[in-house]
């Protein structure tokens, strides 16, 4: 009875200094006194070639990797897709591609072709400096136009164009025919680094289509103001996913959108 009261003791004190006997991280928990991880990387099933139990790729000196999770989608200063992490974060990076060539044998490539690496190479030291946002890395337009193109799942052409929107679907009498990205306005803005932001601006342009399948060109053009046609749009876009994911300052300026058009 004493030998078993002892036990019991024992595994409520080590339940409750869990936290100070193994050190925390994300999803698993990291023994010091055997330097041994106690439980599989969250991301394990993505690298099968790397052992589950190690960190960073073995490499803890160069690397380093606060969250155990990975971020961002990777484009080369062209624009042209180059990888992703598998993680639907949003983030937007641009990397020149003969880095690019140094690190992706970290990775592996998924049966699509798409290259997957581990953003520890984003977090550390020596490497961070290869990744820019968009915004920061003084883009060409076409390289700007590839980024916003490369989110385009509406199943239209895209074409660079100009004018007051960043987006703009033209319209014939039978069908909508292409999209018009405004790489200028791209350029200046903080959305092009999230593809929440990018995809729900597609959203918006769908939200267009909608309507001129709904009620055809004629009255969208004749029958309602543009106010009355964005409100359509705008109200379609809000309630779609990528909306809902996207940054606060997105979704802040839609909703200053729709009071303008409102008014």
């Amino acid at each position: 009875m004493f030998a078993a009261r002892i036990c019991l003791m024992g595994i409520y004190e080590n339940t409750i200094s869990i936290s100070i006997a193994f050190g925390g991280s994300y999803k698993r928990y990291y023994n010091s006194a055997l330097s041994i991880w106690l439980s599989v990387d969250p991301m394990a099933d993505k690298y099968p070639s790397t052992s589950p139990y190690t960190y960073c790729g073995n490499n803890p000196i160069v690397l380093k990797d606060p969250n155990g999770r990975e971020i961002g989608d990777y484009f080369d200063v062209n624009g042209v897709y180059l990888g992703t992490d598998g993680i639907e974060d949003g983030k937007v990076y641009v990397v020149d591609s003969k880095n690019w060539n140094q690190i992706k044998n970290s990775g592996f490539v998924l049966d699509n072709g798409e290259t997957v690496i581990s953003s520890a190479f984003v977090n550390s030291d020596g490497f961070s400096d290869w990744f820019k946002s968009p915004t920061e890395a003084n883009l060409s337009d076409k390289a700007v136009f590839n980024i916003v193109s490369h989110y385009n799942s509406m199943g239209l052409p895209t074409k660079i164009g100009n004018g007051d929107f960043a987006l703009k679907t033209t319209f014939t009498t039978n069908s909508p025919t292409d999209i018009a990205i405004n790489t200028t306005k791209w350029r200046a803005s903080a959305f092009l680094n999230n593809y929440y932001d990018i995809k729900s601006s597609y959203d918006h342009e769908y939200g267009h289509i909608q309507q001129f399948n709904e009620i055809g060109l004629d009255n969208m053009v004749n029958g309602q103001t543009i106010g009355q046609a964005e409100q359509f749009a705008i109200r379609f876009q809000m309630q779609q996913v990528n909306y809902q994911k996207s940054t606060s300052a997105f979704k802040k300026t839609v909703d200053d959108y729709l009071k303008k058009y409102s008014k």
